[in-house]
């Protein structure tokens, strides 16, 4: 079950962060998890490794400071295949 909750939702950039939250256990059934960060034409902004210590906590923090306003994807994979993603607004 890999369910992901993404918080806050709009976000102001003066947060300057966006938390994925990690819901659901499938997360520690498997070792090569990533996130990516894309814009709305599809181009890849940012991609990172989740490590054990993300399963502890079950929260990411994404850096947002160098984003522009605007609509993004974030995207879990498993193995380089997509497997949950929600859409954030910068304002």
């Amino acid at each position: 079950d890999w369910q992901i909750g993404v918080y806050p939702n709009p976000c102001a950039k003066v947060n300057s962060t966006v938390n994925i939250e990690l819901i659901g256990d499938s997360y520690q059934k498997h070792a090569d998890i990533s996130y990516e960060l894309y814009n709305i034409k599809g181009q890849k902004l940012q991609s990172k490794s989740i490590t054990t210590a993300n399963f502890e906590h079950k929260t990411i923090l994404v850096d947002t400071a160098d984003l522009s306003s605007g609509v993004y994807i974030i995207a879990i994979s498993n193995k380089g295949t997509i497997v949950n993603a929600k859409r954030i607004a910068l304002y």
